[in-house]
């Protein structure tokens, strides 16, 4: 025992500065393991409120959306206008045609995900870069056109069919003749109006947006029937295609 007493005695500072050092070293280690801890509920917290947040701003998007009604009226009788449309001109006159095709092009350059288009024709180069544009930045696009109009002189569909992408067509005797754009399903512009520069600056014509679900869903399910029965019908053409060639060739070669 006295040399256990001896030996705490003549040890006794260091023993007490490395249960110092022994105690300091664990509340660093706690106190390193509560910031930690903290950080990541606080990274969770955080993530938590951005994801809150980006539902109640997509929830007040689809609110917006669905209430939304605009409708575009083209008067006719605008056709020295023409060219302000793609010349982006000021134009003073009421009738110009220029202000309300930008303000279509502004619906579809505001597609995130989606573009589903049903037109007779679309020859109107300003009308034809939103789609592209569309196209190129990523957003899914499917077509359906009228078989004979898609290749008519200035067809915008046809820069589409030369960048490999499919439009599916209608064939005779049957014509294409509806007018609607589909964005990101959740939005319709529809109405009287061909994607022309004759139909945006010499005709009467009208377009109506709107975002109303019970429209939307009708045009959608539409669409998707179609597209799918117009799909069908190209596929047992190319197979067609393909068995003919097939004979061609075994007759040449017999």
């Amino acid at each position: 025992m006295d040399w256990f007493v001896s030996f705490v005695s003549q040890n006794y500072f260091k023993m007490s500065t490395a249960a110092l050092v022994c105690l300091l070293t664990y509340n660093n280690y706690r106190l390193q393991q509560k910031r930690q801890e903290t950080f990541m509920l606080a990274k969770l917290y955080a993530k938590q409120l951005s994801s809150t947040k980006q539902k109640l701003k997509e929830l007040e998007q689809t609110k917006t959306t669905e209430n939304l009604c605009d409708v575009i009226f083209f008067v006719g009788r605008a056709g020295d206008c023409a060219d302000h449309i793609i010349e982006k001109y000021d134009c003073p006159l009421p009738s110009c045609p220029a202000f309300k095709v930008r303000k279509m092009v502004s619906y579809i350059d505001a597609a995130n995900s989606s573009i589903d288009i049903c037109l007779y024709l679309m020859t109107n180069k300003t009308l034809g870069d939103a789609i592209i544009r569309a196209y190129k930045r990523g957003v899914k696009l499917r077509v359906i056109s009228d078989g004979d109009m898609a290749f008519a002189s200035g067809s915008q569909f046809v820069r589409l069919i030369n960048e490999n992408f499919p439009v599916y067509l209608t064939g005779p005797p049957y014509i294409m003749h509806e007018k609607y754009l589909i964005l990101d399903s959740s939005l319709v512009l529809e109405g009287s109006m061909n994607f022309t520069t004759q139909a945006c600056s010499g005709n009467y014509e009208h377009v109506v947006i709107t975002g109303t679900p019970g429209i939307v869903n009708a045009f959608r399910n539409h669409f998707d029937t179609l597209y799918e029965v117009l799909k069908k019908e190209r596929k047992q053409l190319v197979q067609e295609s393909e068995r003919m060639s097939e004979s061609i060739r075994e007759n040449w070669d017999n």
